[in-house]
């Protein structure tokens, strides 16, 4: 196998950013041809990149990687977990004391309590 002297991958049309979005698309259920068309690649290359055939070298972190939304709950349980911390209703391990909501835990039963 050869080498470009700038490095692996340097004489593709693309880098690994691109490599690294293109597998995240198609992830998310883009299809093989749309992303070949957007960066100007056959379908054969796209799903070759995709199947980890070529770029074996580019991790999914990095340069080109976009961190997907959270959905509301996973929002909302990062924030219950956050102010369990701040309130000291964790222990060092993050359990949960089990700390009553009369004392300023969270209701289970949907109701708050007074």
């Amino acid at each position: 196998m050869s080498y470009s002297p700038q490095g692996r991958g340097a004489r593709g049309k693309v880098g690994e950013p691109e490599v690294r979005r293109i597998r995240q698309l198609a992830g998310q259920g883009q299809s093989t041809r749309s992303l070949a068309d957007a960066y100007d690649l056959t379908p054969e290359a796209v799903r070759r990149i995709v199947r980890w055939d070529t770029w074996r070298w580019v991790s999914e972190e990095g340069p080109g990687f976009v961190q997907p939304a959270a959905l509301p709950a996973e929002i909302a349980a990062a924030q219950e977990r956050l102010l369990a911390e701040l309130t000291g209703q964790l222990d060092p391990n993050g359990i949960p004391l089990g700390i009553p909501p009369a004392i300023g835990g969270t209701s289970t039963d949907g109701e708050d309590s007074k």
